[in-house]
């Protein structure tokens, strides 16, 4: 497997985030007072023709922030895999789950993405739950994301995400 960049803690501040309950109402007034963030001036992203930006950059120490496209409805691309994350990381806390159970890799969870950790060389391979999680959002990899749903159970996610009380979040299917 090959791992690409990540921002460690940026990845596991935002899982975290995800386990702290939270009231809509409270974060709704903190993010409709921010700035916008102008994400759409940079030059990187003016070369690109029809990039739309949604994001929210938040300190809480400070209260510090901004916010682009709130109201914007986005494709969510690879967001629920931050849900199975969520749902792993809460297992894991609870005792259900641990990030040294190995599972194969086998042919039929191999997807072949240009950008996947988990490549054809790697079939037959025992790879740690842990290592699913992480590879899952370090690479984007939709086979890493299929394996640990499978290992912890669709229904576990779904259960997590209605946990979390966040209103119009319907069931967790990456790839429907």
């Amino acid at each position: 497997m090959r791992a690409g960049p990540v921002n460690r803690f940026g990845l596991w501040l935002l899982l975290a985030l995800l386990l702290v309950p939270t009231t809509a109402h409270a974060q709704a007034s903190v993010l409709d007072d921010l700035p916008p963030c102008d994400f759409a001036a940079l030059p990187a992203a003016a070369s690109v023709t029809g990039l739309q930006v949604g994001a929210v950059i938040y300190d809480f120490a400070s209260g510090a922030g901004c916010a682009d496209n709130l109201d914007e409805t986005f494709n969510v691309a690879s967001v629920p895999k931050v849900f199975v994350a969520g749902a792993y990381l809460d297992w894991v806390m609870q005792g259900l789950a641990s990030f040294t159970t190995p599972i194969t890799f086998t042919e039929s969870y191999f997807m072949g993405g240009s950008s996947d950790c988990l490549r054809a060389e790697d079939i037959g391979q025992s790879v740690t739950l842990g290592e699913l999680s992480e590879v899952m959002i370090e690479c984007s990899d939709n086979a890493a994301t299929w394996m640990l749903m499978d290992a912890i159970g669709w229904n576990t996610v779904t259960a997590y995400v209605d946990g979390l009380g966040i209103d119009g979040i319907g069931p967790v299917i990456p790839y429907s």
